[in-house]
C-alpha cells in the first residue's frame, strides 16, 4: 500500500462532498474514485475488507440492502466471497465515502475521524 490519499464514492453523495470538501480544506492531495464512472474491482474492496470491519463497508440502512432477502442480507455479513459478488454487482451497498490513505481506511464522514488522515 503507498501513502496516496484515495477517497471512494459518487459525487452526487452529500457525505462524499464533506469529504471531499475536508480533504481540499486541509491541503490534502487527493484522487477520487467515482463509482459510478470508474466502477469498483475485487482488490478495492478486499482493500476495504482489510483494514475495515466489514460493517464499516456495507452499508445496511441502505435501500438496495434492505430490499434483499434476510438470508442473502445474513451472508452477506458472513461470507466475505459472497459479499464481494454482491458489492461488486451493486456498489451503492458500499458505505460512502470510503477514504484510504497507506495503512488507514474510514468510512463515513465523521470529522474528528477523519482529522487522522493529517
Amino acid at each position: 500500500m503507498n501513502d496516496k490519499t484515495i477517497i471512494y464514492g459518487m459525487p452526487s453523495c452529500d457525505t462524499t462532498a464533506k469529504g471531499i470538501k475536508f480533504l481540499e480544506d486541509n491541503g490534502i492531495e487527493f484522487e477520487f474514485h467515482n463509482y459510478k464512472k470508474k466502477g469498483i474491482t475485487r482488490e478495492i474492496i478486499e482493500t476495504f475488507f482489510s483494514i475495515l470491519d466489514k460493517k464499516e463497508v456495507v452499508t445496511p440502512q441502505g435501500l438496495i440492502f434492505k430490499k434483499l432477502d434476510k438470508d442473502v442480507q445474513e451472508k452477506i455479513m458472513s461470507d466475505n466471497d459472497f459479499a464481494i459478488e454482491k458489492l461488486l454487482e451493486n456498489p451503492f451497498m458500499i458505505k460512502r465515502p470510503i477514504v484510504v490513505k497507506g495503512a488507514i481506511a474510514i468510512s463515513g464522514f465523521k470529522e474528528e475521524n477523519w482529522n487522522l488522515l493529517l
